[in-house]
């Protein structure tokens, strides 16, 4: 994991400068995880749509059914709002699909024990989104993600294009 934590750090700080905006420190730590996750391939599964992942999960009898459900949900929606928007042509539904489902449920995160994080994720998430939105252009052109951390990703964005498991 190691490796792709150096990786999600590295992205991040391409779609900062590319997108001028200045994420909070706690923010930016978040979201690299999220990054070093989806380098992992460990990022909503694309199963089911969002709304019925958020619903189920926001309604689970069991608080870490809820709260691990709500995460994923959440974390899937930024990806996908942030890195992948031209998914939603194909899903039929709008970034502010993704955007809305998200923010709702970092919102409903921000309740919990360690909620002061997922209340900045709910407050930045536009900010977080049009940041990784710097970098969609890069997205869509390499097959295979761990094929791109495997084969050295080392701050040269240049020709290594990333693209989800979606």
């Amino acid at each position: 994991m190691e490796v792709y934590d150096l990786a999600s750090y590295e992205l991040l700080e391409e779609a900062k400068t590319r997108s001028g905006i200045r994420l909070d420190e706690e923010v930016e730590v978040y979201v690299a995880g999220i990054l070093a996750r989806l380098f992992d391939g460990d990022i909503y599964d694309n199963a089911k749509p969002l709304a019925i992942a958020y619903m189920e999960s926001a309604n689970a009898d069991n608080v870490f059914k809820r709260i691990s459900g709500l995460k994923t949900v959440a974390d899937g929606a930024l990806v996908l709002a942030g890195l992948f928007p031209l998914n939603s042509r194909r899903k039929n539904v709008t970034v502010g699909y993704f955007t809305e489902i998200g923010t709702n449920a970092y919102s409903d995160l921000s309740v919990t024990k360690h909620g002061a994080v997922f209340y900045k994720m709910t407050v930045h998430f536009i900010d977080v989104r049009n940041c990784l939105n710097t970098l969609q252009d890069r997205m869509y052109s390499h097959n295979d993600l761990r094929e791109l951390i495997q084969s050295g990703y080392n701050k040269s964005l240049g020709e290594n294009i990333v693209v989800g498991p979606w």
